[in-house]
């Protein structure tokens, strides 16, 4: 196929230089540019979204059935391609499990607000080390952080006298 490639750009180059006008090849089309690049984006949007959805039924199957996080990261990987499976696999389930119980927490009217933990060792990143302990509320930017997160939250219950 370079053969064919080649040939076929070689006369491309060859019609164009027969032309009574100049072309510089070294412009970029800057509307190509802004197009190609707001596809690319839909794109990635699209594919994050369905994956996105793909795996949180996966995970909704793997949490009413039961199993362990090999068999999760598995099922997963049916979805996501190569080593992101696991990733994707903790990323989600960390997103369903924070959004869920502040959900819950929130409806249950005893619960305000939450505390982010982290595994507080020595693989806790940049992103979450200053967020350990922290109070936010239940509707506010809850874990996963960024891929692979392993914060949680934990609900500040009301005193009996806040009731």
């Amino acid at each position: 196929m370079p053969l064919y490639d080649d040939t076929a750009a070689e006369a491309a180059h060859t019609a164009l230089d027969q032309l009574p006008v100049g072309v510089d090849w070294e412009l970029v089309n800057q509307d190509v540019l802004s197009l190609a690049q707001q596809e690319a984006k839909r794109f990635a949007d699209a594919a994050v979204s369905t994956s996105r959805t793909q795996t949180s039924q996966v995970i909704a199957d793997w949490i009413s059935t039961g199993g362990t996080m090999p068999d999760l990261i598995d099922r997963v990987s049916r979805v996501w391609e190569g080593p992101r499976a696991d990733v994707a696999a903790v990323t989600e389930v960390t997103r369903l499990y924070a959004t869920g119980n502040a959900a819950a927490w929130k409806v249950s009217n005893v619960v305000d607000d939450a505390t982010i933990k982290t595994s507080n060792d020595d693989r806790v990143c940049l992103i979450c080390g200053p967020l350990a302990d922290t109070t936010v509320p239940l509707d506010g930017s809850l874990p996963p952080f960024h891929g692979g997160c392993r914060c949680w939250i934990v609900p500040n219950v009301k005193k009996p006298e806040e009731l």
